[in-house]
């Protein structure tokens, strides 16, 4: 599940930057302020892919947070950049693999300590001398 965030993160992410670069740079050209200020976001919220996507295998949690971020960002901005809300969706599923990704990455971390303890405990009683069941030499 990570890979496919990273994939899906970075083309999408890429596409949603060159958009908004458009955007805001048509808008100055346009003299139009609010729409500037919607790319702005948009690029904003390219950052915030750009750093959900870098945390996804290290701490997918924090990613999820962040595409969820994105998300706010998105539907923030929605108003004078309509694409925007449709990124904000994308960035809601991101953040579900993303969440996916955290509670598989979880599942493996506590059945590795599982096993781990379970291993433990087979040496430690393969390492204990046997028991002592009577006073004296044993036949």
């Amino acid at each position: 599940m990570k890979i496919a965030v990273l994939i899906l993160g970075l083309i999408l992410g890429a596409f949603l930057l060159v958009q908004s670069l458009l955007v805001t740079g048509l808008s100055g050209v346009a003299k139009d302020d609010n729409s500037v200020v919607a790319g702005a976001g948009g690029l904003l919220m390219a950052f915030v892919w750009l750093v959900a996507i870098a945390l996804v295998f290290s701490v997918p949690l924090v990613s999820t947070a962040l595409f969820g971020f994105g998300a706010v960002i998105g539907f923030g901005f929605a108003s004078e950049y309509s694409s925007l809300e449709i990124w904000a969706v994308v960035s809601l599923v991101l953040a579900a693999f993303s969440f996916f990704a955290w509670r598989g990455k979880r599942r493996d971390d506590i059945r590795k300590r599982l096993d781990r303890d379970q291993m433990a405990r087979l040496l430690a009683e393969r390492a204990a001398p046997p028991p002592v069941t009577g006073w004296g030499p044993q036949p």
